[in-house]
C-alpha cells in the first residue's frame, strides 16, 4: 500500500478534530454526573461502561490521520492508568487541552521545539507543587474515600475494597473473580500463590469437594521434570525415613509413569503416604517458594536425584490449600527470615524500576511473598452490570494501593489549580508567554467537571480560589477534603505527565507517513 506525506501545518485541522473526536466521549464520563458510553466489543457483545480506560482501548478509526492520532493518544492514557491505577480520562482531557493551547502559540508565532521545551517547565513546575500537598494515608476513612472516589461513588465497592485492602495489606494481591449469584463475596488467604491446581482431582482429600488440605505438611521443590521413577522412589524413601506421611510435591512437571505412580501411593492405604502434586513451571516462582519456605531447591543442576535427598530437602509448610485453578501454601517460619527479606528488598526495587505488565508481574511475585492473596467474588444481575462492576473494581483497588504506597492529594479538580495558584504567587516555573496554556490546563478539569454536573463554571472557579470544590453527589460545594474526594499522588502527577509528553509529540511533529486515505478508502471497498 502507498504511504503519502501530510504536514501538520496543512492538517492542523483535521488533527485537532481528531483529538475531540478522541476526546469528548471520554470527558463527558468525568464524575459521578458524568454519563455512560456503550461498546460493542469484537465478540458482538455490548457493554455500557463510564470507564475511559475501556473507552479509549474500544476505539477504531477508517481515517488514517485520526487513526494515527489515536494511537498517539491512548498509550500515554493508558500508562497512566497502568502506573497510577487511574487517571485515564483526566489524561486525555489534558492532551486536548496541551495540544489545543500549544498550536495557539504556534500559530502566534512561537517556535514548535521551544513550546515543547516550555512544556517541560511547566511539566515539572505542577509536579513539584503537587507533590507540596501531598497527604499519607493513615485511616480506614481515607481508604474508603479513595475507593469510593475511584468508583464513581459506588459505597459497595468501596466498602468491599477497603475489607479486601485490610485483608491483603499494602502488597497482597487481590484478584477479582465472577461469583455464580448476584451476591459479592471476599475471601482471604495468607500465603504463597501457585497460579496451578492439584496435578489431579483424585488428589482431593476433603469430602464432597475438589480440594486438597493440609496442616503441617513437607514440602519438596524442584526445578525437574519429573521422569525417572527412581528419582521419585527417592523423593519417597526420603520422606519415609523422616517420618512423613504426607507430601507436596512441587515440580516442572509429572511425565511419564510418575503421575500413575505417585496417585497409586497416594490412594494405597499400605503405602501410608498422602501426596499432593503440583506443577509451577516458572523458575521465579520455583525460587520465590524456595526462599518463602526457607528451603532448598532439588536442581536439575544435580543430575540425576537417586540416593541423593536428604533432611534439608524438605521444607516444612504451615498449611496448603489447592483446587483444580489454584495451590495456596503457609509458611511456618515466625518473621521474615533474612534470605527472604533480602529477596523482598530486590523485589520492591525492581517494582520502583519497571512499568506495564513486568510491574505487574513484580508485583505478584511481592504479594506471595509478604502477605498473601484476597478473592473478591463479584456478583451482579446481568452481564452488562457485572462487567461495569468489575471495571469499578479495578479502578478502586489500583488507585488504593497506589495511595497506600505513594499518598494522596486533593481532587475534584482542585490539586492542579491550588498548584497554578502557588506557581502564580512565587512568580516562577512560568515560562514566558506560556500563562494561558497553564491556566487552561489548571482550570481544564474544573470547567470539565462544571459541564458534566450543569454547573456554573465561574461559580466553581470562584469557590476553588477558597479552596473549595464540588461535591457531584452531595450537589454542594464543600470542603473536598473532608468529604472524602481525594485521589492517588500519581494520578495528576501522571496525568500531567502523560499528556504533555503525547502533546509535545503532535506538536514537535513536521509530518505524518501514513497509508494513503483515498487508496485506502479505494481498497477497502474493492
Amino acid at each position: 500500500m502507498d504511504k503519502k506525506i501530510y504536514t501538520n501545518k496543512e492538517n492542523k485541522s483535521q488533527i485537532l478534530e481528531a483529538v475531540d473526536e478522541i476526546a469528548n466521549p471520554i470527558i463527558k464520563t468525568l464524575t459521578p454526573k458524568g454519563g455512560n458510553v456503550v461498546i460493542r466489543n469484537n465478540n458482538g457483545s455490548i457493554e455500557i461502561t463510564n470507564d475511559g480506560y475501556k473507552t479509549i482501548s474500544s476505539m477504531a478509526f477508517k481515517d488514517t490521520i485520526k487513526q494515527a492520532v489515536l494511537e498517539l493518544i491512548r498509550p500515554a492514557s493508558i500508562k497512566t492508568n497502568d502506573i497510577a491505577g487511574d487517571g485515564t480520562s483526566t489524561t486525555v482531557l489534558y492532551a486536548k487541552t496541551n495540544i489545543h493551547e500549544g498550536f495557539k502559540l504556534i500559530d502566534d508565532g512561537k517556535n514548535a521545539m521551544d513550546v515543547c521545551s516550555n512544556l517541560d517547565i511547566i511539566s515539572e513546575s505542577l509536579c513539584n507543587e503537587i507533590k507540596k500537598q501531598k497527604k499519607e494515608v493513615k485511616t480506614d476513612d481515607d481508604i474508603f474515600h479513595i475507593a469510593n472516589t475511584s468508583s464513581s461513588n459506588n459505597k459497595e465497592i468501596a466498602n468491599n475494597v477497603l475489607k479486601a485492602v485490610k485483608i491483603s495489606g499494602t502488597d497482597g494481591m487481590i484478584f477479582l473473580e465472577t461469583n455464580n449469584t448476584p451476591e459479592t463475596e471476599i475471601s482471604g488467604e495468607v500465603g504463597f500463590l501457585i497460579e496451578e491446581g492439584m496435578f489431579s482431582q483424585h488428589l482431593a482429600n476433603q469430602k464432597g469437594k475438589f480440594t486438597a488440605m493440609y496442616q503441617d505438611i513437607p514440602v519438596l521443590i524442584t526445578d525437574k521434570r519429573l521422569y525417572y521413577e527412581d528419582e521419585v522412589v527417592s523423593i519417597l524413601e526420603g520422606a519415609e525415613k523422616i517420618g512423613y506421611t504426607k507430601l507436596v510435591i512441587i515440580a516442572q512437571d509429572f511425565i511419564g509413569q510418575i503421575p500413575n505412580m505417585l496417585l497409586s501411593s497416594h490412594l494405597d492405604p499400605k503405602v501410608n503416604m498422602n501426596i499432593l502434586m503440583v506443577k509451577a513451571k516458572d523458575e521465579n516462582t520455583i525460587s520465590d517458594l524456595s526462599t518463602y519456605l526457607n528451603c532448598k531447591v532439588v536442581s536439575e543442576k544435580r543430575g540425576s536425584i537417586k540416593g541423593k535427598i536428604t533432611n534439608e530437602d524438605y521444607g516444612i509448610a504451615k498449611k496448603v490449600y489447592s483446587d483444580p485453578k489454584k495451590t495456596i501454601i503457609s509458611s511456618k517460619n515466625e518473621g521474615a527470615p533474612v534470605p527472604l527479606q533480602l529477596r523482598i528488598k530486590a523485589i520492591r526495587e525492581q517494582i520502583e524500576k519497571t512499568s506495564g505488565q513486568e510491574k505487574k508481574d513484580f508485583e505478584k511475585r511481592l504479594a506471595c511473598l509478604t502477605n498473601g492473596i484476597t478473592t473478591i467474588k463479584v456478583g451482579a444481575h446481568t452481564t452488562g452490570e457485572l462487567q461495569e462492576k468489575i471495571s469499578r473494581y479495578e479502578d478502586a483497588i489500583n488507585a488504593t494501593r497506589n495511595a497506600m504506597r505513594e499518598g494522596y492529594v486533593i481532587g475534584g479538580g482542585i490539586c492542579i489549580y491550588n498548584a497554578f495558584k502557588s506557581l502564580k504567587m512565587q512568580n516562577k516555573g512560568i515560562p514566558d508567554g506560556f500563562e494561558r496554556l497553564l491556566y487552561s490546563l489548571s482550570t481544564a478539569s474544573l470547567k470539565q467537571i462544571a459541564e458534566n454536573c450543569d454547573i456554573h463554571y465561574k461559580t466553581l472557579l470562584e469557590k476553588a480560589k477558597e479552596k473549595v470544590g464540588y461535591n457531584a453527589v452531595t450537589e454542594k460545594f464543600e470542603d473536598l477534603i473532608k468529604s472524602g474526594i481525594i485521589e492517588p499522588l500519581n494520578v495528576p502527577i501522571m496525568t500531567i505527565q502523560n499528556s504533555i509528553s503525547v502533546a509535545k509529540t503532535i506538536l514537535s511533529s513536521n509530518y505524518m507517513i501514513l497509508e494513503d486515505v483515498e487508496e485506502d478508502k479505494q481498497t477497502k471497498t474493492q
